[in-house]
């Protein structure tokens, strides 16, 4: 598939949309807590990985999960980069 100006705007703002002023351990845990209370639901054999450079801050593999292979960023990884901070 090939990605629409409309796809890009839509990413794009949805993007400036999730910027968030801050990113703490606590909030790591308390969203990584409720992705594995909703993948449980769905009964998803997934591995979540919430980081930023240099730090794993919550990590929890499901009954099931498999390594993804071949990439840095995978589904259920969500990546925090600080402003100012090279990806």
């Amino acid at each position: 598939m090939v990605p629409t100006k409309d796809m890009l705007d839509q990413i794009a703002k949805e993007e400036a949309e999730l910027v968030l002023d801050q990113f703490t351990e606590e909030d790591a845990w308390e969203l990584g807590c409720l992705m594995v209370e909703e993948a449980k639901k769905r009964q998803a054999r997934i591995a979540i990985d919430i980081r930023r450079p240099g730090q794993i801050m919550f990590h929890a593999a499901l009954a099931g999960a498999t390594p993804c292979r071949g990439s840095s960023y995978s589904p259920g990884r969500v990546m925090v980069i600080p402003p100012g901070v090279p990806a």
